[in-house]
C-alpha cells in the first residue's frame, strides 16, 4: 500500500512540475515527522532535521545521496514541547545549529525555546553524539502567547525573525516577531522578549529559511513557497509587508513543513512529516 501511494505520489508531483525532483528518500525509521529542515555546514552534502512534539530530543544529519542518517545529537537537559523548525547559520568561521521549540497550537505556553549550539561534525567512525552545551534562549511575545512554526536567522542584521501560524479559518493576522541574535552564543540562559514588527497576509504558514547573503527569503504553507528579496536599505518587516511574490507551487506531500536554501543557494529543498518520505529539491523562480 505505502509503495503504491508513493508510486502515484511521484507521478502526479513531477507530471505537474518536471523541473522539480526527488533527492532522496529518508531511510531512518526514528525520522517520522520531519517538521523542520536546513543545510549543514560541515558537510554540504546534507541536511539538518528533527521531529516534530513528543519526539526525542534529537536533530538527525541526513546525507543527501544516499538518504541515510549521517549523524545525530542528542540535546541534553532540552525538553522537546513541540520543536517546529530548524535553523543553521554562520558567523566568521563558526557554524552552528538551532531548534526551536515554539509550537503552541493551543496558545497556552507561558514561555518558548531556542536551542543553539556549535554545529556538530560527524566521520564515519562516529554517528551519535550528546551535546550539554549550548545556549538556552528562553523567550515570551510582547502581545501573549502564540503558535510558530516558522523561524530563521539573519547574520547580516543579528536578528532571529519568526512568523506567527494561524489557520485560514480563524481570525487575525500573523504577526512578524524578532528577538536579537545573541552576540555570545555561549554561556547561562538568556531571556528576551519577542517584539511584534509587523504583520504579513499569508496563513497557515509552516516553515522559513534566509539565505546566508541575508538577501532571500523563502516561506512555506502546505502546498505553496513564496521568495522574498529584500530591497537595499529594506527591513524584513517592510518587506515582507510588501507585494506577494509569485507562488511556487510545491510536490504534493503528506505533511510538508520544512524548507531550506540549498547550500549553493540555488535551489530550495523540502521535507514532510511521515515516515520515510523524500526530500525535493525545487528550482527558484
Amino acid at each position: 500500500m505505502q509503495i503504491f501511494f508513493m508510486g502515484i505520489f511521484l507521478v502526479v508531483a513531477c507530471s505537474t512540475a518536471s523541473a522539480q525532483e526527488v533527492l532522496v528518500f529518508l531511510r531512518d525509521k526514528s525520522i517520522d515527522e520531519s517538521s523542520g529542515i536546513d543545510s549543514s555546514y560541515k558537510r554540504p552534502s546534507a541536511v539538518w532535521t528533527h521531529n516534530d512534539s513528543g519526539g526525542k530530543d534529537r536533530a538527525y544529519l541526513v546525507d543527501l545521496t544516499t538518504g541515510e542518517t549521517a549523524g545525530k545529537v542528542e540535546i541534553q537537559k532540552s525538553d522537546n514541547r513541540d520543536w517546529e523548525d530548524i535553523a543553521t547559520f554562520r558567523i566568521n568561521d563558526s557554524s552552528y545549529l538551532m531548534i526551536c521549540d515554539v509550537g503552541d497550537n493551543l496558545k497556552r505556553r507561558k514561555d518558548y525555546q531556542l536551542c543553539i549550539l556549535p554545529e556538530p561534525a560527524f566521520d564515519k567512525s562516529v554517528d551519535s553524539r550528546r551535546s550539554e552545551d549550548w545556549l538556552n534562549i528562553e523567550f515570551t511575545y510582547e502581545d501573549g502567547p502564540r503558535n510558530c512554526e516558522s523561524v530563521a536567522v539573519d547574520t547580516k542584521a543579528g536578528k532571529i525573525l519568526m512568523i506567527e501560524k494561524i489557520y485560514p479559518e480563524a481570525q487575525g493576522t500573523p504577526g512578524i516577531y524578532e528577538i536579537p541574535l545573541p552576540t555570545v552564543l555561549a554561556g547561562p540562559k538568556q531571556l528576551f522578549v519577542a517584539k511584534r514588527i509587523g504583520e504579513i497576509g499569508l496563513k497557515n504558514l509552516t516553515g522559513m529559511d534566509i539565505s546566508d547573503d541575508g538577501q532571500s527569503l523563502v516561506l512555506r504553507n502546505y502546498a505553496r513557497a513564496w521568495i522574498y528579496r529584500k530591497k537595499p536599505n529594506q527591513s524584513w518587516a517592510e518587506t515582507l509587508e510588501g507585494d506577494l511574490p509569485p507562488a511556487i507551487t510545491l510536490p504534493l506531500q503528506p505533511q510538508g513543513e520544512g524548507i531550506c536554501f540549498s547550500g549553493d543557494g540555488k535551489t530550495i529543498l523540502l521535507s514532510s512529516e511521515n515516515e520515510k518520505q523524500p526530500i525535493w529539491r525545487v528550482p527558484m523562480p
